[in-house]
């Protein structure tokens, strides 16, 4: 025993003497119950603290053994005969820590002392044991009352059975650890000693769930609970059942190696963790032993159940059972979710009150005391997110159960577990428990933080779902900085990057490798291929007599019948191969023959017949083998003849399965053509025709290459199934799907199987069964070529060969050296020439004779003279003949040649009359063939004819000479001379052929519908997956990449549209749903200047920096246009773009693949892996091909027939059958009109427009944009004086009476009297009534209005919702008069628009019927035409430019750029641009600006540093900003400012066609030259343009040519934190240079001048501080000498000064006219004093009219100012409404909170002697169908009790987080700003203009009357001080906890004392305030007002502080001294910068 023990066990000792003696000798021990509570109490805190404590062992043993002898004794035993079992007991009873004596003598005394009938004397407490009585759980206290007391870990229920886990940032992790330990998704604990199997996930919101986890406990689990096997098992959709056991993984019975992926789930091992990832946001990771720990991402919420509770963000409903029920028992709770599996025995459920682990309360103290080393040092870096306690509750229920280290050790790795998971690991923690070892092997070390996603031999990927932010464990070392040197886990290795291993086809290959592939070597260096680029034997093939496969893989259909160039050499005449077609059947074509020529020599030419015969020359070919000097010749096996040139080809024939296969060697790249190709890597070039262009289709590409002309084939013939005319070969065509099958399989990986498998399903129906096999043989050769010979031939009875003759069937044999004849000739073999065929075996040779193989000895002697017998004669009846190669050759005899026959031929022609028997009409020269350089054959038939003389070529009947040969490309001809221009290239015509030069030129990328690519070099694929995929990532260091991914909008596995994330630098652009508004987590980055725009049916990206652009129809089709800059720097699933097509499937690891599903693949984020053959939909859904076919026959009818010969339209009806019978369960039309429009978008590129909508087809309906246009053009004419009407004068706006002019003459200038008859602009939601506007026919956007004083005048649109009332009307029919129409003010009920003869008003309706006669009219049609309501329309147009004039860029420059597209486009007059707000074509003076908006977007400057988001505001339009920088270069493309945290904008929704926001442009300024330049600039373009930029120095405005009279541009500002930026709108008029100075942010000078002459100039200064937002206009008296006339004029003469002047001509005299001296209205600026800055109610900017705002505050001293301007403060905690409205009731509570939570709180005693501080700490809003309520402390916001992903807009209701406050909108126009960091809250109201509901609540009556503000809700108005509690208590939300603290107020400055106030005031710092916020207004109102202030000055002066932000004054005032500053929040207010001054005074 040590000494330590020793001490505690004599200290323990005397302590139970002591209390014995007292016993003993009549005193009491321990014998009151509230006593023994403290003491106990006391003791427990004791014990916390060291080794004393009263029920230490001792006791509780004690009492055991006191029951225990009871059990023996009788009831009533003699008390002396119990003293004598004391004494044995005294004796024999041992403890460890008490002495045995004192331990046994105690418990037999008090024993001792119970009375006869077995009771406890009263006096006596005796000590019971809480975890025995109780049954407390999770670290539980039982109470004297029998209750437990769970405060120690916060536990919840009446046995402490839940512990909630109160971490800010838990992350939605479900986890489940060491057998009996849960935690839900919402942080629910619980300890459930359950054995048996559990549903702990499920998704729950589908009937086909997305996912279930089961997990398996142990049955019998006794001892260590992390030692007991535990196992889950998962369920996905259409998957067989996943069971995973310790590392182990089984499907199906069968053990899974991994990683693996199974459908859209990945799993892998990944250091201690098995991970399985999903595409859906699953994410689960398992430790192989107990622990659990499950993901989900928000898109799963509310949607789970199961033991992880239901991941809705409401922790008290997560018990909730099977059937729906909450409880708060766990084993209620769990016992429901159980799973009963057939294999297993039936389980115990466990009882409901279950007893808890430990089994006495000393042993949880134990336990305690070891788990609480969770709460101290190294833990506490984790404790704000992850709650300790409920790990503390499960390390004391795991050490009762198991006491030992290893145990103890686990219980921590847990929590530390729990903290890397949300990415807060707990750094070397284990320092501090060196017991407790990590146990990793050698070479590993444990690390806290791994990522899911960490460093691998792959290229780098982003992670795949949601994943744990990182994992603990044993893993590799970080290594070096040094890419290539860093460590990576590999096969359970860590190994240097630079070591990795390569993967081909699934299969990994070493560090060091060597692969052949094809004529290349491929080595492995550090996971990528290294290959060699040798130019390999490249080979064209035609299969089934019409299928063509060029040299760089082009498959086309070729159907003609006539005589083709099938390749020749390119600028010489080396060779010539052509194939012969002629009609087999009725209805098939087939090759005839094929010929190759040599050096144009034709007794060099050897021709291959279909039934096998070989023709040299014009002869018979000898018997084969034939060889000479240039070319050999033999028959290689039974079905194949080989012909051999010196020139490096080799030609392989099938005449009866109709194929060919023609190789070249490298020495012939880029040097041949025909109908193979160019043989240069590059599809796209394949149908180069003879005259030098590229062809469209593969029909004019077959034409061209014609030999002879006397054959015609057509050129637009569609293409037929032939399965739809020989049904009696559909049974063959089945057969075709052997090729998707087993016997295949092996080749899948290297060659996909659909493509071919069409072509088979084509070839059986065509020809049946030979068909058939010969294209199941044309993929088996392909196989063979990568290595995999596959024998189908065993396995397709109808494909089975028979060979003869002793012969064997091989897929690879030859016949050379294999013959009797080769014995003779000593032929040389080339083991390469092989083909499939029956060959004779080993040892055997074949005679042609015997016909069979032999033996060596059976074979005859060949000789050139015959066999056996050579040189034998016979003879016949036509004479002599020699058998010579096994054919007799006969001497004919001579004949009487035929007499010539002789026609007439026209003028210019010769008859040819084939004496020669050459020649003839078939060989005659022509254009067309002119440039085939071939010549004819000598085995064409002779046909006689007219052809024209030598030298001259026939062209359309007529003879011309060569040079004078139009040339012909795509199906038109060009004269000699004539130019063709195309993106790439300039051609001429010449001799009738194109002379080419080329020019880099960008590429563009399609991905359409779900499946279908398009790559920049024009490789065509179908790539089906749900992954995410990089269609394009840069090799550079600057990261670009696009990101897509399939999504499933309507849960039917139907692909609706993709989701992309384009990465450029910095900048990630987020799209995630169809609105085409990037999503709010874009970042814009520095130097990543981005647009966007919107262009008809397309979501427009651009960025010009970088040469790319990408158009998304918002839908599923993606188009990337990349610039040739980009030239092989680009990966991806759109290919490499080096103008090489055969090498686009290169995967991400650098390795070229055939198989589009192995290539995707490559290139998807994360691990995704697909089957390599997708089946195709129409062939799986035989019912939908039909339809299909009938729908997509309009591909192929007339209304595309101008597109086919330049698009082929092959590869998109393909698409098209797919995509429209993928579409099986809905949205048919939407995949069809894709697919078609696809076709469609291609054909427009190539400028030919194809209107192929209609009514029934696809249609496209514009009319929507059209239907803001109203009705009309209409005069509104009086109903009584029909010869009155409503006139309008445009300059004041005025409205009056006009007489209606007869003449016909035009209207005066300026004079309005027409209107369009508009939606009405403001709408009652609730409302039945119709609404109208009037609006002017002749000036769009301006209406007619109703002021609040009834006075009638037209004004120019604008966007508050007071203009939109006042110009709405009621529009009656026949109310007053029949057949009239009369308009009632909607916002003024009761109120009509009247005319009379003398004026036009607005009148409270009388029942007079002068009043009903003047308010009818008759609505009349205008006689004058009006060029607006005739040509501004939006119309669909097919194929048209998207860059229209608008605002922001009235010439249309800026977006030349974008391509033609699809869409909805305006059409407005020349003299009118399209307003991008209103839809509306209006005059350029007459545009709409919209006001500031803040961005949603996040900012970054470096890559580790955001700036988000921001709250700086931006104007929008109508700025044209350059900076002057050291060149006079200046932006045409830019037109926004994007500035990190100081400028930002937000998107704003526009119709189809319609430009984004517009801001001008700006670069990074540099220093000004010193001498003077000239800066020009572009006006502001239409898109959302972002350009980050650290700082703007210099603004220059247009310059444009000075008008004859001058004037001054009036400039805006934009403010921002630092930054004071001026700009000058561009008008018309002349406009000058605008320096910006930004040394002083408050104060800016901004100079503009403008000459009046050469001569004389004056500067006219404008100065604005920062008080004022706008400049302040000048009087006009010190402006108009300046504009005084200097010479007579003539009238009509007016010119615009600017928006309020004009310089009229009167009585020859200009005058100055200047409406802003005669305004009706009083456009002085009130004062607000408390309310802040008054707000513009109207956009008239001459006559502006100023209002205080109903703008609330409540400051963070909880002192409310109300709507208008009253005062009240609230004192105590509780809920009080701030606003109620109808329908709409705001509330916020007060609570206790942290005085480090709020700066100035409400401090006050509390009970426990502290302080505590009141602060507004949640929001509650609630509307008639939302709640909301937003928690600021904690900065959670719920709607509908879910947590909503921010920024949430819903039923006009706006909830956003910009990092620094919330900004809310509510749909009863309620704006609400509330600061995160301080509280303060600012709620303004925006009241209509007659405003009947008035507010109620603490903020009062918006009315603009303070004295009414304290209004109860009963109406009574509070007026006395002493009253004022009882309006606080009448707006509070009723409670049970009541208190009884006040805040008590005072009087004024004139009753009370305000000295102190106006002293603290009057200080220097508040100075910038004064004449704003007056102190003596302030002091009266706020300082004697309310007594709270005297004592808390600090407070007083943040309220004052506050009341300045809203004037946009900032004061720093605080000082480490006074009012010291905790936090810098009081100077980012309302967006003011922080500013620091050195003193107050």
């Amino acid at each position: 025993m040590s000494f330590k023990q020793r001490v505690r066990q004599i200290a323990v000792m005397l302590f139970y003497l002591s209390q014995l003696l007292i016993l003993l000798f009549g005193g009491k021990f321990i014998t009151n119950k509230k006593e023994s509570r403290i003491d106990l109490q006391f003791q427990k805190q004791k014990y916390r603290d060291g080794p004393m404590h009263l029920e230490r062992n001792g006791i509780s043993s004690g009492m055991r053994s006191v029951h225990d002898t009871e059990e023996t004794q009788s009831r009533h035993s003699d008390r002396s005969s119990l003293m004598g079992l004391c004494h044995a007991a005294f004796c024999t009873t041992t403890q460890p820590e008490i002495p045995p004596q004192v331990s046994s003598l105690l418990v037999c005394i008090i024993k001792l002392m119970i009375s006869p009938n077995g009771s406890y004397p009263n006096n006596f407490f005796f000590i019971t044991f809480p975890s025995e009585n109780c049954g407390c759980l999770n670290g539980g206290w039982c109470q004297d009352d029998g209750v437990c007391d769970c405060t120690q870990l916060q536990a919840l229920g009446d046995r402490c059975q839940i512990v909630p886990n109160q971490g800010q940032d838990r992350d939605g992790i479900c986890r489940s650890w060491g057998q009996h330990h849960y935690e839900t998704f919402d942080g629910i604990y619980f300890y459930f000693p359950g054995t048996c199997s559990y549903v702990l996930a499920q998704d729950c919101h589908s009937t086909s769930p997305q996912y279930t986890v089961w997990v398996h406990n142990s049955r019998m689990c006794n001892s260590n609970l992390y030692s007991c096997p535990r196992a889950l098992t998962l369920l996905f959709p259409n998957e067989e059942e996943i069971h995973i056991s310790a590392y182990h993984v089984h499907q199906g019975g069968h053990r899974l190696s991994l990683p693996h992926t199974i459908g859209g789930v990945f799993i892998e091992r990944l250091a201690d963790y098995l991970l399985v990832k999903s595409v859906f946001g699953f994410s689960l990771a398992w430790d192989g032993g107990t622990g659990v720990y499950l993901k989900l991402s928000e898109e799963h919420q509310g949607a789970p159940c199961g033991l992880c509770g239901n991941f809705n963000h409401i922790p008290g409903d997560d018990l909730t059972t099977v059937r729906g029920i909450r409880t708060n028992e766990p084993a209620v709770f769990a016992n429901s979710w159980a799973v009963d599996l057939p294999h297993e025995r039936l389980c115990p459920l466990v009882d409901l009150d279950f007893s808890g682990p430990c089994d006495s309360e000393s042993d949880m103290d134990d336990a305690i005391e070891k788990c609480s080393a969770l709460l101290f040092f190294p833990f506490l870096s984790c404790h704000e997110n992850i709650d300790p306690n409920p790990f503390v509750a499960s390390c004391v229920s795991d050490l009762c159960i198991a006491d030992d280290e290893e145990t103890f050790c686990r219980a921590l790795v847990e929590y530390t577990r729990a903290c890397s998971h949300v990415g807060y690991p707990v750094r070397e923690w284990r320092d501090s428990f060196p017991s407790c070892n990590d146990g990793c092997k050698e070479s590993f070390v444990y690390r806290d933080c791994i990522s899911c996603c960490p460093p691998t031999c792959t290229f780098e990927k982003e992670c795949l779902g949601t994943n744990l932010h990182c994992l603990d464990g044993c893993y590799c070392p970080d290594g070096s900085e040094d890419k290539e040197l860093r460590l990576i886990l590999q096969n359970g290795t860590c190994i240097a990057a630079s070591q990795c291993p390569c993967v081909y086809h699934g299969s990994s290959y070493v560090h060091g490798h060597v692969l052949r592939q094809g004529c290349n070597v491929c080595v492995c260096v550090g996971g990528i291929w290294n290959c060699t680029e040798n130019n390999c034997t490249a080979e064209c093939s035609v299969m089934g007599d019409v299928f063509v496969t060029t040299f760089d893989g082009r498959m086309f259909l070729q159907p003609g019948a006539c005589q083709y160039v099938l390749a020749k050499s390119r600028g010489s005449s080396r060779f010539t191969v052509t194939l012969q077609y002629t009609t087999c059947t009725e209805k098939l074509v087939c090759i005839q023959s094929v010929t190759l020529l040599l050096e144009a020599d034709v007794s060099r030419q050897i021709t291959l017949t279909r039934e096998g015969g070989v023709m040299i020359g014009i002869n018979s070919a000898p018997m084969l083998p034939y060889s000479d000097d240039v070319m050999d010749v033999r028959k290689l096996t039974s079905v194949f003849t080989q012909l051999k040139a010196r020139l490096g080809l080799r030609l392989h024939y099938d005449g009866r399965g109709g194929r060919v296969h023609l190789q070249l060697e490298s020495r012939w790249r880029g040097l041949t053509l025909g109908l193979c190709g160019t043989l240069n890597g590059n599809l796209r070039d394949d149908f180069l025709s003879p005259a030098g262009m590229i062809e469209g289709t593969p029909q004019l590409h077959a034409n061209a290459w014609k030999v002879s002309s006397a054959c015609v084939a057509p050129v637009n013939m569609p293409i037929v199934d032939p399965c739809e005319i020989n049904l009696q070969n559909v049974f063959y065509a089945s057969k075709c799907e052997v090729l998707l099958g087993s016997v295949f399989a092996p080749c899948h990986g290297y060659i996909s199987p659909n493509i071919y498998r069409q072509q088979c399903r084509y070839q059986a129906c065509r020809c049946g069964s030979a068909c058939l096999c010969t294209a199941l043989a044309h993929y088996a050769l392909l196989c063979s070529k990568h290595g995999v010979d596959v024998n189908f031939r065993a396995h397709v009875s109808e494909c089975g060969v028979v060979c003869l003759g002793g012969m064997l069937y091989h897929s690879c044999v030859s016949s050379c050296g294999r013959s009797c004849r080769a014995l003779s000739s000593m032929e040389i073999c080339n083991p390469d020439d092989c083909a499939e065929g029956c060959g004779c075996p080993d040892g055997s040779y074949y005679d042609d004779v015997r016909q069979r193989c032999v033996r060596v000895a059976q074979c005859h002697c060949y000789s050139m003279t015959g066999v056996s017998q050579p040189g034998e004669v016979i003879f016949s009846v036509t004479g002599p003949c020699l058998c010579r190669n096994g054919k007799f050759e006969c001497v004919p005899e001579e004949k009487e040649p035929d007499s010539p026959e002789i026609e007439e031929c026209p003028r210019g022609k010769v008859y040819h009359s084939c004496a020669e028997q050459r020649g003839g009409v078939a060989c005659a020269p022509t254009c067309r063939n002119l440039m085939l350089n071939v010549t004819c054959s000598p085995n064409t038939p002779c046909i006689p004819g007219c052809v024209c003389p030598p030298g001259l070529v026939m062209h359309r009947g007529e003879c011309y000479y060569p040079e004078n040969c139009p040339c012909v490309w795509l199906a038109l001809e060009y004269l000699p001379g004539e130019t063709v221009e195309t993106s790439c290239s300039k051609c001429v015509c010449h001799r009738g052929y194109f002379n080419c030069s080329y020019s880099p030129c960008p590429a563009v990328c399609t991905i359409y519908s779900d499946r279908h690519y398009h790559t920049f070099d024009g490789l065509e694929y179908d790539y089906h997956s749900d992954c995410q995929v990089y269609l394009l990532k840069s090799s550079r260091e600057t990261e670009v990449s696009i990101v897509a991914q399939n999504k499933d909008c309507y849960e039917s596995s139907i692909v609706c549209m993709k989701t992309l994330v384009i990465h450029v630098g910095l900048t990630k652009i987020y799209f995630k749903d169809n609105s085409g508004n990037p999503s709010p987590s874009t970042v814009v980055g520095r130097e990543s200047a981005f647009e966007l725009w919107k262009a008809g049916f397309y979501t427009v990206v651009h960025f010009p920096d970088q040469d790319l652009t990408i158009l998304w129809d918002r839908k599923t089709t993606v188009h990337i246009r990349a610039g040739p800059r980009w030239k092989g720097l680009l990966g991806g699933l759109c290919g490499n773009f080096d103008s090489v097509t055969v090498n686009d499937m290169t995967t991400s690891s650098n390795m070229e693949v055939n198989n589009a599903q192995t290539f995707g693949d490559s290139w998807a984020l994360g691990q995704c892996q697909s089957e390599y053959v997708v089946e195709r939909p129409c062939e799986a859904d035989l019912g939908r091909q039909p339809y299909a076919k009938r729908e997509c026959a309009l591909l192929y009818s007339d209304v595309f027939s101008s597109c086919h010969n330049v698009v082929d339209v092959a590869w998109f009806y393909r698409n098209c059958l797919t995509d429209t019978c993928n579409c099986d369960r809905g949205g048919d039309c939407e995949c069809l009109c894709t697919s078609i429009a696809a076709y469609a978008h291609k054909c427009c590129q190539h400028g030919i427009t194809v209107h192929w909508r209609s009514p029934s087809v696809c249609p496209q309906d514009c009319e929507y944009y059209n239907q803001a246009l109203g009705d009309g053009p209409y005069s509104l004419v009086s109903a009584v004086h029909n010869n009155t009407m409503i006139g309008v004068n445009h300059t004041s706006g005025s409205v009056f009476p006009l007489v209606r002019d007869t003449s016909g003459r035009m209207p005066a200038p300026g004079l309005l009297f027409n209107f369009m008859v508009t939606a009405g602009l403001h709408r009652n939601k609730t409302s039945r009534i119709p609404v109208v506007s009037l609006e002017s026919a002749e000036r769009p956007n301006f209406f007619l209005i109703v002021s609040g004083k009834r006075c009638v005048q037209l004004e120019h649109w604008s966007q508050g919702e007071e203009f939109r009332q006042r110009a709405t009307f009621i529009q009656h029919q026949g109310l007053f008069l029949p057949g009239h129409s009369s308009f009632e003010v909607a916002s003024q009920p009761g109120v009509f628009l009247t005319l009379t003869r003398t004026a036009a008003r607005a009148l409270r309706y009388d029942t007079s019927a002068g009043f009903k006669a003047s308010s009818s009219f008759i609505l009349d049609e205008t006689r004058f035409v009006i060029p607006y309501r005739m040509m501004c329309e939006w119309r669909y147009q097919a194929c048209a430019s998207p860059c229209v004039r608008t605002c922001s860029d009235p010439d249309a420059t800026h977006c030349n750029f974008l391509p033609l597209v699809e869409g909805c486009f305006p059409r407005c007059p020349k003299n009118m641009v399209l307003d991008e707000i209103t839809s509306r074509c209006v005059y350029i003076e007459d545009c709409v600006t919209l006001p500031p908006t803040p961005t949603p977007f996040a900012f970054v400057t470096r890559p580790d540093i955001t700036t988000s988001p921001l709250t700086t505001l931006l104007t929008t339009r109508h700025a044209s900003i350059t900076t002057t920088t050291s060149t006079t270069s200046v932006l045409t493309t830019s037109s926004t400012i994007m500035k990190p945290s100081s400028i930002a904008t937000t998107l704003t929704p526009f119709p189809p066609g319609i430009p984004t926001t517009t801001i001008p442009p700006t670069r990074t300024p540099t220093k000004t030259p010193p001498t003077p330049s000239t800066t020009t600039t572009e006006p502001s373009t239409s898109p959302l343009i972002f350009t980050p930029t650290p700082s703007i120095t210099t603004v220059t405005a247009p310059l444009t040519p000075v008008p004859p009279v001058p004037m001054t541009s009036t400039p805006f500002s934009i403010i921002s934190p630092g930054i004071t930026t001026t700009a000058t709108p561009p008008q018309p008029e002349p406009a000058d240079t605008a320096a910006i100075t930004p040394a002083d942010a408050s104060t800016v000078a901004v100079a503009t001048s403008a000459p009046i002459d050469t001569s004389t100039q004056q500067v006219i200064t404008e100065i604005f501080t920062s008080e004022d937002i706008s400049p302040t206009k000048e009087d006009v008296s010190t402006i108009s000498p300046l504009f005084m006339p200097t010479t007579p004029c003539t009238p009509p003469y007016v010119f615009r000064i600017n928006e309020c002047a004009d310089l009229i001509c009167f009585n020859g005299q200009l005058l100055l006219y200047n409406a802003s001296l005669h305004c009706r209205v009083n456009t002085t600026r009130p004062q607000c004093s408390l309310l802040g800055l008054p707000v513009l109610i109207n956009m008239d900017p001459c006559c502006p009219q100023w209002q205080c705002p109903c703008r609330c505050t409540v400051m963070s001293d909880l002192r409310v100012i109300t709507f208008d301007g009253n005062n009240v403060a609230l004192y105590d905690n509780g809920s009080y409404i701030l606003v109620k409205l109808p329908g709409e009731t705001i509330v916020g509570t007060v609570e206790k909170c942290p005085t480090s939570q709020s700066v100035n709180s409400i401090r006050r005693p509390s009970g426990t002697g502290g302080t505590s501080g009141l602060c507004l700490k949640k929001l509650n809003i609630t509307t008639s169908s939302d709640r909301i309520i937003i928690n600021r402390l904690d900065r959670k916001v719920t709607v509908n009790y879910r947590s909503p992903r921010l920024p949430f807009s819903l039923h006009s209701l706006h909830v956003e987080d910009t990092g620094t406050m919330y900004l809310i909108k509510t749909p009863a126009n309620v704006s609400i700003q509330w600061y995160h960091s301080t509280g303060i809250m600012v709620l303004q109201y925006i009241t209509p203009t007659e405003a009947s509901v008035l507010t109620q609540g603490l903020c009062g009556c918006c009315d603009g009357n303070p004295d009414n503000d304290l209004r109860l809700p009963n109406g009574i108005v509070v007026r006395e001080v002493g009253d004022m509690m009882l309006f606080l208590q009448a707006w509070r939300v009723p409670t049970p906890d009541e208190s009884e603290h006040t805040r008590r107020v005072g009087d004024n400055c004139t009753i009370g004392d305000c000295s102190i106030c106006l002293y603290m005031l009057h200080q220097r710092a508040f100075t910038p305030c004064h004449s704003k916020v007056p102190p003596n207004q302030f002091c009266d109102i706020m300082w004697a007002g309310d007594l709270h202030y005297k004592d808390h000055q600090c407070d007083f002066l943040a309220a004052y502080v506050a009341v300045c932000y809203t004037h946009q004054v900032c004061v720093s005032w605080r000082r480490h001294n006074f009012c010291r500053e905790n936090t810098h929040t009081d100077a980012v207010l309302f967006g003011a910068p922080l500013e620091r001054s050195t003193n107050l005074a």
